[in-house]
């Protein structure tokens, strides 16, 4: 049988040798699922919903601040090698500067203030998509 990494139910955007968000979410995320969702919906965005994906994250990240108050959360333990497996990540998924900030704050937050960061950070990935679906089609030609 081959591990879950080597196979994709529903298409083959997963299929690769790159590290899987998932292997992000449980290593660098200690499996906690809002953070998990936010960081997912960003690293995806360009590859599959866009806007729509962005708005995802920021509902989760909506979720994830309304319930700091709640529960008390606690980073990872070993910031030096999380941080290591994180750009190994964002690298091989090719992911932008802003989108990399995301996951290394997501992965290292523990003040309320990191989260309002990552809101304005998802704000600018939103302008961002916004204005390249506002660009014209460059494969278009005017026939006249």
């Amino acid at each position: 049988m081959t591990n879950a990494n080597e196979r994709s139910v529903g298409g083959t955007h997963y299929k690769g040798p790159q590290i899987e968000h998932w292997d992000y979410t449980i290593i660098a995320l200690n499996n906690k699922y809002l953070e998990g969702n936010i960081t997912k919906y960003v690293a995806r965005h360009r590859k599959k919903h866009g806007l729509q994906d962005l708005q995802k994250a920021k509902h989760y990240l909506q979720k994830l601040r309304e319930s700091v108050h709640v529960v008390p959360v606690v980073p990872g333990n070993n910031p030096q090698i999380m941080n290591a497996f994180i750009l190994r990540f964002c690298d091989q998924n090719q992911l932008s500067p802003i989108e990399e900030g995301i996951m290394l704050l997501m992965a290292n937050w523990s003040r309320p203030d990191h989260l309002a960061t990552i809101d304005a950070m998802i704000d600018d990935l939103i302008a961002l998509a916004t204005d390249r679906a506002a660009e014209p089609d460059s494969s278009y030609t005017n026939q006249g």
